[in-house]
C-alpha cells in the first residue's frame, strides 16, 4: 500500500501521520518524498526520539510528540506488547500530551492525505478530527484498525 501512495497523496500535498512509529509499516520515507509538508504525531518518548534521529534535519517534516486524539491535555498510555495505546488493560504506563487535529490545524486545515495507526485508538482521534475532515472533501484517509480492541470495547 505505501508504495501506492502516489494514488493518494497530489504531489506537494499536506499529509499527516498519527502514529508515525517506525516499528511497523514506514510509511513518512514516501509520504515525504511527495508531500509539501508532513506532520507526524507519536506520543512514544522513545519512538519520538527515533524519529528525531532519523528525520530530524527533514525540512519538509514536522515531528510532533504528542497523541491525537478527543481532547487537548493530557492521556494515559499503556504498552500491550512493544506497543502503547490510549486503550489498555492495568495501569498506564506513562501520561502524554494530547491535541485533537482540529486543535492543531485550526489555522491551516488543508490535509491530502491522513493515515492513523494508533493501536485501538482510531475512534478518539477521528473524533477529534471532525472539522478537519469536514473541512477536506477531498482528504484521502488510511486507518488500521485493531479488531482486538473492536472486539473487547
Amino acid at each position: 500500500m505505501m508504495h501506492r501512495i502516489a494514488e493518494f497523496l497530489p504531489e506537494g500535498g499536506v499529509a499527516v501521520d498519527i502514529g508515525a512509529s517506525m516499528d511497523g509499516d514506514n510509511w513518512l520515507d514516501p509520504m515525504m518524498g511527495r508531500a509539501g509538508r508532513v506532520h507526524a504525531f507519536e506520543p512514544d518518548p522513545k519512538a519520538f526520539a527515533k524519529l528525531q534521529e532519523r528525520y530530524g534535519t527533514r525540512t519538509n517534516l514536522v515531528l510532533v510528540n504528542k497523541a491525537c486524539s478527543d481532547n487537548d491535555g493530557d492521556v494515559p498510555l499503556g504498552r500491550y506488547g512493544t506497543h502503547l495505546s490510549m486503550l489498555f488493560d492495568g495501569e498506564a504506563d506513562l501520561t502524554v500530551p494530547s491535541i485533537r487535529l482540529d486543535s492543531y490545524f485550526a489555522v491551516e486545515p488543508r490535509i491530502d492525505f491522513l493515515k492513523i495507526d494508533v493501536d485501538g485508538s482510531e475512534y478518539a482521534v477521528l473524533s477529534g478530527a471532525r472539522k478537519v475532515i469536514n473541512s477536506n472533501p477531498g482528504i484521502k484517509l488510511v486507518v488500521e484498525i485493531h479488531t482486538r480492541w473492536l472486539e473487547q470495547h
